[in-house]
């Protein structure tokens, strides 16, 4: 008789873990920023842009957050530039989520010099995005 009792205990046990979960995972929330960079050269003749979109989740309640996806296409490309960019996800800490995006820019022969910029997209666990650039060399 004891045996059954503690079958019976440990699946409402059980039951009662799953439900917890869930109802943490409801908590969830999802933001996705969009960023277009435009970029010029020495001239001030635009050269392009890159639009940048970055999709997180955060919990403010559990203070967790994780960025799922980051994505980029270039657009408006003028004829003779070159402009190439790499993204991917950078979660640096379970309450700090992060998007790493490095683009490099070759000007049309004689109309300015390559460069490299980096950007670091951040979401806090209140759904607060920030963006850093640094121009590298």
């Amino acid at each position: 008789m004891k045996k059954a009792f503690f079958m019976v205990f440990g699946i409402l046990f059980l039951c009662s873990l799953s439900v917890g979960a869930a109802s943490n995972n409801s908590q969830y929330k999802y933001i996705t920023k969009t960023i277009t960079e435009t970029y010029w050269n020495n001239d001030a003749t635009k050269l392009g842009e890159v639009e940048i979109k970055a999709t997180f989740r955060y919990n403010p309640k559990s203070k967790e957050v994780k960025c799922l996806s980051v994505s980029h296409k270039t657009k408006n490309v003028s004829d003779g530039a070159k402009i190439k960019a790499f993204t991917r996800t950078q979660n640096m800490t379970t309450n700090l989520g992060g998007a790493l995006v490095k683009v490099k820019i070759n000007p049309e022969s004689g109309k300015g010099s390559d460069y490299k910029v980096e950007l670091k997209i951040t979401c806090d666990s209140e759904g607060k995005i920030s963006v850093d650039k640094y121009t590298l060399d």
